[in-house]
């Protein structure tokens, strides 16, 4: 192995190295900002007023019939 060899294999594992600090930099930056919208979203949720003793669902579906958990793969009957 020559030192021509030798400088080639060091120019591209140093290009190799860049690119994979600038791939995880790049995702760290995107990271910082997903979490900086996360906790806006949840401050604004903490400073909406609360509903009280509304219901968020209703009990009964449109014909009047009281709504029932099923499982995903389970038909009605």
């Amino acid at each position: 192995m020559t030192t021509t060899d030798i400088g080639i294999l060091l120019i591209i594992l140093c290009v190799l190295l860049w690119a994979t600090m600038a791939a995880l930099h790049r995702h760290t930056v995107q990271l910082k900002a997903l979490k900086a919208q996360m906790e806006a979203l949840l401050d604004a949720t903490r400073s909406t007023p609360s509903r009280g003793n509304e219901e968020t669902t209703p009990s009964h579906n449109e014909h009047g019939e009281p709504r029932v958990a099923r499982a995903s793969g389970e038909k009605r009957a």
